[in-house]
């Protein structure tokens, strides 16, 4: 049996004034949960918070990610053991390395959101710099020197430029929803071969030419009416997934018939088929990784750090979707709109929002205490 969450009538009141002074701030007369975005926190403290929280999150999640798809690679090169080890360090490794370059990147992400263009791009350099230097040393710890140069090279354009298109996002476009995602090839080519000529003065620049052709070819766009609360996180997670997965996919394959040819034209034996098959997919797993993380993931983390950030200074609770339903089904103050929520009539949220009391402390405490909020 489900318990319903009780609301009291102080909370629910402080909570509504919130939503309603939002709504008015924005112009909005529909609330759709997803698209809140860090402009709404107005204390000084909350934002620093959020952005050192929501950074450092990423990070974290990208260096344990990584952590895991390496342990899969080395252990397609014939070494379980080390990989066996890699695997079982990647929960512990992922917040170690990832504080400092999340806390690096969430200052650049401040200083911007404060507009400081300086301090913004001198702490955006110095992000970009740890997270490529971590991406390099951590094979190099646990393979050889080729083996992890190959994969830094590989890797590192990648880093370079995910760490350049979330710091040129802004205070009211931190959150970019990946609701639908297509692969436009007509842009990869155009893009990739504009410049195909530097291929034979230097192959790591066209390779960094085919990279921001890869990420240019991939099109977000929203979509025109969702049917579910926080309906576009979802779709973003989702989409997130999906070019991880392709990309692996890609790679299992293409691993696959190298170790086939091998197997027909080589002296391959027939257990190798497995390995290179996990090794190709680990493998371009990595550039998707990146991809996902651009193209969703991210959104996600910053979303739900959002959402606890505001709970924690009082102006939600932590399941907002279920509260929203209370004041449509129960107290009849909204109305749901597909995955939106909105006032009974303008006059009551005018009402409301003249209520809305000055923002109070963060209570850091609670971020501790309490988990991510479900949707």
């Amino acid at each position: 049996m489900t318990v319903k969450p009780v609301y009291s009538e102080a909370e629910s009141r402080r909570w509504l004034a919130w939503l309603a002074g939002r709504m008015q701030q924005q112009g909005e007369t529909v609330f759709l949960i997803e698209r809140l975005q860090p402009d709404c926190l107005t204390n000084g403290r909350t934002l620093w918070i959020y952005g050192l929280l929501s950074r450092i999150a990423a990070a974290t999640l990208v260096f344990s990610v990584f952590v895991t798809l390496l342990s899969l690679v080395i252990y397609a090169s014939a070494d379980p053991d080390t990989a066996w080890v890699s695997l079982l360090l990647a929960p512990i490794l992922g917040p170690v390395v990832g504080l400092p370059v999340g806390t690096v990147l969430g200052l650049a992400v401040i200083a911007r959101f404060e507009r400081r263009p300086f301090w913004s791009l001198l702490a955006g350099i110095l992000a970009a710099a740890l997270l490529v230097g971590m991406l390099a040393l951590l094979p190099l710890a646990a393979t050889d020197f080729e083996t992890a140069m190959g994969i830094a090279i590989l890797i590192a354009p990648f880093a370079v430029l995910w760490i350049r298109r979330i710091h040129a996002r802004t205070i009211d476009t931190d959150i970019r929803l990946t609701e639908t995602l297509q692969f436009s090839w007509t842009t990869f080519r155009q893009r990739a071969f504009r410049f195909s000529w530097w291929f034979l003065l230097w192959w790591p620049l066209f390779l960094i030419q085919l990279i921001r052709a890869l990420f240019a070819a991939y099109r977000t766009a929203p979509v025109a009416r969702t049917a579910h609360p926080n309906e576009g996180i979802r779709r973003s997670v989702r989409n997130a997934l999906a070019v991880t997965g392709t990309w692996a996919l890609i790679g299992g394959v293409a691993g696959l018939t190298i170790a086939l040819l091998g197997l027909l034209f080589g002296d391959l034996r027939a257990p190798d088929l497995l390995r290179f098959f996990i090794g190709g997919a680990a493998g371009l797993s990595l550039v998707g990784m990146f991809l996902g993380f651009t193209f969703g993931a991210l959104d996600a983390v910053s979303h739900y750090t959002l959402r606890l950030v505001l709970f924690a200074s009082g102006r939600m609770p932590l399941r907002y979707d279920a509260f929203l339903d209370h004041a449509a089904q129960n107290l009849g103050f909204l109305q749901r709109v597909g995955g939106g929520y909105m006032f009974i009539h303008r006059y009551l949220l005018e009402h409301f929002a003249r209520m809305q009391a000055p923002e109070p402390d963060v209570r850091p405490e609670l971020i501790a205490a309490e988990g991510v909020p479900a949707a």
